[in-house]
């Protein structure tokens, strides 16, 4: 685009100069030859020549001023398209730290939960394990009262015994594949082994 208003640019300083040059060469032939011609003929080539080139001056400064505000709005336009490259960049280099560092947190999170149930898993037998001594000692406490018999007694605490124990290792054998960084996924065994 500026390419064709360079050659426009170019075309009209060289009719420019070209009708000076005319111009100039018919005053110096109308005053060596002014037997054939009369002043006001003379003056009124002289006239139009002027009008001529004024009217093309004023298209060349037009078009100039045209091609001027098109190479600062191109400039302009480069400069905001540079700035909002650059900013673009320093928003997708926020976003990429914002996505580690959102991942970072989801896998602390992750990590935080994960021994969370452990623990849990852990306290689950201790709470088991507790409220069995617990009815154990009851039981034994009503034994030593007199209240149940001996074979009530016993009968009782091996109940309570079959009872947690199959309650623990039904966790246990639930729980076996379970993953020590996820809780949550399981760890299958190969079966091509």
């Amino acid at each position: 685009m500026s390419n064709n208003y360079s050659s426009v640019i170019n075309a009209n300083s060289n009719f420019i100069n070209n009708a000076n040059a005319i111009m100039n060469s018919n005053t110096n032939n109308v005053f060596v030859d002014q037997s054939n011609q009369s002043e006001s003929d003379v003056n009124a080539k002289v006239k139009e020549k002027k009008d001529a080139l004024a009217l093309l001056e004023r298209d060349y400064l037009a078009t100039a001023k045209i091609m001027n505000a098109n190479l600062q709005n191109n400039f302009k336009s480069d400069i905001f398209l540079e700035n909002q490259n650059r900013e673009i960049e320093k928003n997708k280099v926020k976003m990429e730290k914002l996505k580690e560092d959102i991942l970072t947190l989801r896998r602390q999170i992750d990590i935080g939960e994960n021994e969370f149930l452990h623990k849990s898993y852990k306290i689950f037998f201790l709470k088991h394990i507790f409220v069995f001594c617990l009815l154990g000692i009851l039981v034994g406490l009503l034994y030593k009262n007199n209240n149940i018999t001996m074979q009530t007694a016993t009968m009782i605490i091996i109940g309570l015994a079959i009872f947690f124990s199959l309650l623990f290792f039904y966790n246990v054998f639930i729980y076996r594949f379970r993953n020590v960084n996820d809780f949550h996924r399981m760890d299958w065994t190969d079966p091509t082994k």
